[in-house]
């Protein structure tokens, strides 16, 4: 029994022995990074290789703060270790540079200021003015966030005509509203 004993101490002190100071490896990431804005702060840190024999590999990144001090929001931070598999494994996409709505379009002509439309009215013996509701449109213009909208404009209908009355509700004339502005959209191409 006692033989047992020493020699299940002797293979447990094995166990531990195996990796000894030298066995650990210490990778630097990020070194006194400021997170100033809301996304990805991506660094490519190289690990040791599969030939080199090691028991584990300690990944070390440090925050920073400016001069002026830090950010006055909290942080949540994750670290992703990928292998590169030195194959090409992304989706190309194409991000729109603007949309309407949730719509998108090659081109969008508009107008900067509000429209309206006109029908007879016959109860009253006038014409009614009917203002439209303007469409948003979403503008996409930074690089670094390409599907976060940069900017917001207000859009009206046009290239179309209202109609003039006569005092018997007859159409007369009819004007042309034009568009004053128009966005071709040059789409993102992200992976």
């Amino acid at each position: 029994m006692y033989k047992f004993l020493i020699f299940l101490c002797l293979f447990s002190f094995s166990l531990y022995a195996y990796a000894g100071p030298g066995d650990t490896i210490r990778v630097q990431s990020h070194q006194q990074t400021h997170l100033n804005w809301y996304g990805s702060f991506e660094h490519t840190t190289i690990f040791p290789s599969d030939t080199q024999s090691f028991y584990k590999v300690l990944l070390r990144f440090t925050l920073g703060c400016l001069t002026s001090g830090c950010s006055e929001w909290d942080y949540t931070t994750q670290v992703f270790a990928q292998k590169p598999t030195n194959t090409f494994d992304s989706t190309l996409m194409l991000i729109p540079s603007f949309l309407v709505g949730h719509s998108s379009y090659s081109s969008y002509s508009f107008s900067t200021q509000p429209t309206f439309y006109t029908t007879w009215n016959n109860i009253l013996s006038h014409p009614d003015t009917t203002f439209y509701q303007p469409d948003s449109i979403f503008i996409f213009s930074n690089g670094l966030a390409p599907t976060i909208s940069t900017d917001t404009l207000l859009a009206w209908p046009c290239q179309y005509y209202y109609n003039l009355f006569d005092g018997s509700g007859n159409i007369v004339d009819s004007v042309l509203v034009g568009c004053d502005s128009t966005l071709i959209n040059n789409p993102w191409q992200v992976y």
